[in-house]
C-alpha cells in the first residue's frame, strides 16, 4: 500500500494561518508547530480541510468532535489520555496508532507515514519494538510540543537509517532510552537537536552496538541530572569527544561507558563530577582502554563505586589521585579483572564507611603489591574473593586501621594468591587476613 498523509494540504494551510510561520533560525528543516490546547483546555485543529474546536477537558465535547470527525473524514479517530508528558487528551488516527497500556504505539504494518497525534506532548514508547522497520519516514512528524521522547525508538533493532533533521526538540526534557537497542544504526546525525531543556539522557544510546561514531558537540547538557548508561554497550564506538559536555548538574553516571569495548582513549578532564552520587560500573568492560586519567574528578559525593573499573582488561595506568571516598559504602568488584594493572595507588582512599569489598581486586593478575595501609575496614561486612587470583601479589600492606571484626563473608578471599608469604591453598579465608607475624598473609607497614 502506498504511504499516505492523512492531513490534507488544506489542513496544512489552515495550520500555518492559525499558528504562523515558526521555522527555527537554527534549523530551517523544522515543521510548522502542531495544534496544542491552551491553558484552559481549548483546542482548535483541522482535519481534511475541516476545522474543529472544543475544550478537551469535557467528555461530551470530545465525543461530539470525535463523532463529527469520523462522519466527515476518511480516517477514523479516537481519544487517548496521556500518562506521560503533559497528560493531555490526544486525538489519534486508529489505523496509524493503537493503545498499549499507558502509551500510543505506532502500527508498523499500517504503511502510513507517521503523523504526531493531535494535542500530543509525549512520544513515550511510540515506536517501541518496531522490529521490521529498516527506515522510518518522519518528514511530517511535528515535535514542537513534545516534552518526552523517552524510549521513543526503543528496541527498533532493524532500523538502519533515521533522519531526525526536522525535529524540534526545544521543549523536550526527557530523552532517556530514546535509541535503546537500535543495534543496526551505524550512524546518527543529531546536529539539529536542541537539548537545552533536557534533564535525563540516561540510556539514550544504550545497546546501539553498531554505532562507530557519535558527534554530540552541539548538545547542551547544562540541565542534565542523569547520564547513567548513556553509552552502555556501544561496542563499536572507537572515539568519543565529550569535551563540550556540561556535567555540573549530573548526579548519576553509573554504567555510563560500560561495555564500550572499542574505545581506546577517553578524555574526561572537562567533567565536573562534584554533584555525582553514583559511579558504579562506570567504565566496566572498557576492554581496550589502556589508560585513564581521572585526576580531575571530584568524587566527594559518591556513595557507590562497585565495579567501576571491572573488566578494564587492557588498563595499565589509572590515576585516582584526586579521589575522595569518604562517603563511599560499596567498592565491590571495583578493580575486578584489571588484568594488566601493575600498580595502584590508593593512598588517598578513605574507606571508613565501606561495607562491601568483595571481589575488589579479584583477577588483578599483574599487581605485585598493594598498599592498603590507609584502609579503615571496621565497617566492612563482605570480603569474599577480595584478592581472588592475584597470582603475582607478593605483599599487601596494612596498618592498625585494618579491622575485620564486622566481616561476615570471606569465602576465597585469598584464593590462588600463590605469591603471598606463607601462602597455603587450604587457607584462603578471613583467618589469614592478619599480619605475617601473627601467621597471616598481610604485612604491617612500619
Amino acid at each position: 500500500m502506498k504511504s499516505m498523509n492523512l492531513f490534507s494540504d488544506a489542513g496544512a494551510k489552515y495550520s500555518k494561518a492559525l499558528f504562523g510561520d515558526s521555522k527555527s533560525k537554527e534549523n530551517t528543516n523544522q515543521l510548522q508547530p502542531a495544534p496544542i490546547q491552551d491553558e484552559n483546555g481549548n483546542l482548535t485543529f483541522s482535519i481534511e480541510g475541516r476545522t474543529y474546536f472544543l475544550n478537551v477537558n469535557y467528555k461530551e465535547e470530545r465525543e461530539r468532535v470525535k463523532e463529527e470527525i469520523n462522519i466527515n473524514s476518511i480516517a477514523k479517530y479516537d481519544w487517548f489520555k496521556e500518562e506521560t508528558g503533559e497528560n493531555h487528551w490526544v486525538l489519534y488516527n486508529t489505523k496509524m496508532y493503537e493503545v498499549e497500556k499507558i502509551y500510543l504505539h505506532y502500527k508498523e504494518d499500517s504503511n502510513l507515514v507517521p503523523i504526531i497525534p493531535i494535542n500530543a506532548t509525549s512520544c513515550y514508547d511510540m515506536f517501541y519494538g518496531c522490529k521490521s522497520l529498516t527506515r522510518l519516514d518522519l518528514s511530517n512528524f511535528t515535535t514542537s510540543n513534545v516534552i518526552s521522547m523517552e524510549s521513543m525508538f526503543y528496541n527498533c533493532k532493524t532500523l538502519t537509517q533515521l533522519d531526525l533533521s526536522n525535529f524540534n526538540t526545544s521543549s523536550v526534557t526527557d530523552m532517556s532510552s530514546m535509541f535503546w537497542g537500535c543495534e543496526s544504526l551505524t550512524q546518527l546525525d543529531l546536529s539539529s537537536f536542541n537539548t537545552s531543556q533536557v534533564t535525563n539522557i540516561g540510556r539514550m544510546f544504550a545497546w546501539c552496538k553498531s554505532l562507530t561514531k557519535l558527534d554530540l558537540s552541539n548538545f547542551d547538557t547544562s540541565k542534565v541530572a542523569s547520564m547513567n548508561e548513556i553509552f552502555y554497550n556501544c561496542k563499536s564506538l572507537t572515539q568519543l569527544d565529550l569535551s563540550s559536555f556540561d556535567t555540573g548538574s549530573v548526579t548519576s553516571m553509573d554504567e555510563m561507558f560500560s561495555g564500550c569495548g572499542s574505545l581506546i582513549k577517553l578524555d574526561l578532564s572537562s567533567f565536573d563530577t562534584s554533584n555525582v552520587i553514583y559511579m558504579y560500573e562506570m567504565f566496566s568492560d572498557c576492554s581496550n582502554l589502556t589508560q585513564l586519567d581521572l585526576s580531575s574528578f571530584n568524587t566527594s559525593q559518591i556513595t557507590n563505586m562497585c565495579g567501576m573499573f571491572s573488566s578494564c582488561t587492557a588498563l595499565t595506568q589509572l590515576n585516582l589521585s584526586s579521589f575522595s571516598t569518604n562517603n563511599v559504602t560499596a567498592m565491590a568488584g571495583m578493580f575486578n579483572c584489571c588484568y594488566k594493572l601493575t600498580q595502584l595507588d590508593l593512598s588517598n582512599f578513605d574507606t571508613s564507611r565501606v561495607v562491601y569489598m568483595d571481589n575488589m581486586f579479584s583477577y588483578c593478575k599483574s599487581l605485585t603489591q598493594l598498599d592498603l595501609s590507609k584502609f579503615d575496614t571496621s565497617e566492612v561486612y563482605r570480603m569474599d574473593d577480595m584478592f581472588y587470583d592475584c597470582q603475582k601479589l607478593n605483599i599487601i600492606y596494612i596498618s592498625a586501621k585494618w579491622n575485620i571484626n564486622s566481616v561476615e563473608n570471606s569465602d576465597d578471599m585469598f584464593e590462588d594468591c600463590h605469591s603471598l608469604p606463607n601462602f597455603s591453598p587450604e587457607k584462603t579465608d578471613i583467618e589469614m587476613a592478619k599480619p605475617v607475624e601473627e601467621g597471616g598473609y598481610l604485612t604491617l607497614k612500619k
